[in-house]
């Protein structure tokens, strides 16, 4: 089996303008918003009692398209909505990360 590092996350597809982003392509506020706000999040003080990630976002101003895109890329890491996915949790995991910012391949399936 062979195994394919790459950056995380690989390419977003934002099919309402048909614009592909990316590793090589042009900046997008929006994605370095959303990254910046998650990578950031550790530093939050744990609310009580907790909010969705949702609700954090919006608070911090987040636009339709970057809530979107939280929804598609940190909330389904988890398996869950933003609306399901707590902001204690959130906290929780970016404190506790140790497994660095790539993710890998696999060139075929292990079964």
């Amino acid at each position: 089996c062979k195994l394919r590092e790459l950056e995380w996350p690989d390419h977003w597809w934002w099919s309402d303008s048909a614009r592909l982003a990316g590793p090589g392509g042009p900046e997008d506020p929006t994605l370095e918003w959303v990254d910046a706000a998650f990578a950031a999040v550790g530093q939050e003080s744990p609310p009580n009692p907790d909010i969705s990630a949702e609700e954090w976002l919006i608070r911090k101003g987040a636009s339709v398209q970057a809530l979107a895109a939280a929804e598609a890329c940190y909330a389904n890491d988890f398996g869950c909505g933003l609306a399901q996915l707590g902001l204690r949790e959130l906290i929780t995991e970016n404190l506790a990360w140790d497994a660095g910012e790539a993710y890998l391949l696999l060139d075929r399936s292990l079964r």
